[in-house]
């Protein structure tokens, strides 16, 4: 990670733990840099379209965080009518070449709707290759002609990608509203999702549904460009034999693709049912009554494995039947992802490291150590952050407390009065004593896990465990201050 990138990190997350605004010199101060230098980073942030957020600036406030696409300044979006970014345009081109691959096209053909120069046509075509590389694919020009060469699943996996970027897929009304697709070639793949959940008793959550969806719509798509000679793998024995470990699953792959011959009028790959087979094993089809006894050794070790290193990096315990459960449901087909090159889509990713940065990186080290271990390919980020919100879920359903005494002039009275308040208000916090001030030194000796202490009185104590000085009331003004101390205390 770059320089720069560690920069906009911190700042996200200094703004993603607090509603108020934050000044430029705070962040200057936080990041040991100019002003300047600060004003730099959030312009860039900022102009980055790939983000769904923005850095709001107020005069005399500061910078606050916000969600809302529309509050987007205005001049990162200079729309016109009916044109494109060249990010859009790059886009719709490489999807047409990935389309027809192995076929090709005439470059000056591709590129006549858009208007540009061969010098923009160039550069495209440099960058296009570059982002293929990844995928394992190449582009070609001879002549005037140009095409992507590779793999048939790299040319899937590059489609899967780009749709769902590109494309805000909604299942529930897409038949209606979606104008980016095939409207018949998108109400026939959803009639096949149904098929699915329909056999198997359950609804396919997301994203696997996506990714079912996509799958299904690009076998239909490429055939419509070049027919069903783009496909000429030959399923060997060792295929064979997976799809013989799930013979429900392989049942319903067989008729899917078989549905879609008829849909066709043609006949397709016997792999093509080995592809479908694939993505329903990758992706999460256990019911809610399955159980964790028909789970693979292999899964639980992993799964283990993520809870024991997890409670060890957060020093924290994570032993919950339940988290075991559902993380363990969750890792059996990503497994098989991993294994197939298969890769979801999280739309959550870039919330989930600004809500939950720590845990994303430790979640993130974890993944790296645990996929060593088990000689598994690495997890993507958006791997990372599906198994990252299961321990954010843990941690929400049972918040690590806080260990404080409560201490006042006498302990009596208004300490008992400020329990009931602090309790009340903060679930957060264990109260482990209530007494007078003239026994804090005795009572820390006492309780040496204490991490702070809330007194109605200033205290001289030899200690550095933080002091919260509030009234027996606990004012709105105390309770502020009650919640930055306790963000900083968690923080450190």
């Amino acid at each position: 990670m770059t320089v720069m990138e560690q920069r906009k990190r911190k700042i996200i997350h200094i703004l993603s733990n607090t509603r108020e605004f934050v000044t430029a010199d705070e962040l200057s101060a936080a990041l040991r840099l100019s002003t300047k230098s600060i004003y730099r980073i959030v312009k860039a942030i900022n102009e980055d379209a790939t983000i769904d957020y923005v850095i709001l600036s107020e005069k005399g406030k500061g910078y606050r965080l916000s969600f809302h696409h529309q509050e987007k300044p205005q001049s990162q979006k200079a729309e016109m009518p009916n044109a494109l970014t060249p990010v859009e345009r790059r886009n719709k081109v490489m999807e047409e070449l990935l389309l027809i691959s192995p076929k090709r096209k005439n470059i000056f053909s591709l590129y006549q709707p858009f208007y540009v120069s061969e010098t923009v046509i160039n550069s495209d075509e440099k960058l296009i290759s570059e982002a293929l590389q990844r995928f394992e694919l190449t582009v070609s020009r001879k002549n005037k002609m140009i095409g992507v060469n590779g793999a048939e699943k790299n040319i899937r996996r590059a489609l899967q990608e780009y749709i769902q970027q590109t494309r805000n897929i909604r299942l529930d009304d897409l038949h209606v509203t979606n104008e980016a697709f095939n409207r018949y070639d998108a109400e026939f793949v959803l009639r096949q999702l149904n098929l699915i959940e329909n056999h198997l008793g359950l609804v396919i959550p997301h994203p696997y549904n996506i990714n079912l969806f996509s799958h299904l719509y690009i076998l239909l798509r490429r055939f419509r460009k070049v027919g069903n000679s783009f496909n000429e793998d030959i399923l060997d024995e060792k295929e064979k034999q997976q799809m013989q470990e799930n013979p429900e699953l392989t049942t319903i792959a067989k008729e899917i693709i078989g549905n879609s011959e008829q849909y066709l009028h043609t006949k397709l790959p016997e792999n093509e049912s080995y592809y479908m087979y694939q993505y329903l094993v990758s992706s999460r089809m256990q019911k809610a009554t399955d159980e964790l006894e028909d789970l693979s050794e292999q899964v639980k070790l992993i799964s283990n494995a993520f809870i024991e290193k997890m409670s060890t990096q957060l020093q924290r315990s994570f032993e919950d039947e339940e988290l075991f459960g559902k993380l363990a449901r969750h890792i059996k087909p990503m497994i098989n992802r991993l294994r197939h090159g298969i890769e979801v889509k999280n739309n959550l990713l870039e919330q989930i490291k600004l809500e939950y940065t720590d845990l994303f990186f430790a979640t993130e080290e974890t993944a790296r150590e645990i996929c060593q271990v088990y000689d598994l390919p690495a997890l993507t980020e958006d791997e990372i952050g599906f198994v990252t919100l299961y321990f954010a879920q843990a941690i929400e359903e049972h918040p690590q407390q806080l260990k404080v005494m409560i201490v006042c002039t006498t302990g009596i009275g208004t300490s008992d009065l400020l329990k009931v308040k602090v309790h009340k208000k903060f679930r957060e916090l264990a109260i482990t004593a209530v007494l007078p001030s003239r026994d804090v030194e005795a009572a820390l000796k006492q309780h040496p896990d204490t991490e702070m202490i809330i007194s109605t009185v200033q205290l001289t104590i030899d200690s550095p465990i933080p002091v919260v000085i509030v009234s027996a009331m606990l004012t709105m003004e105390d309770q502020k201050r009650l919640e930055v101390m306790i963000g900083r205390v968690r923080n450190d």
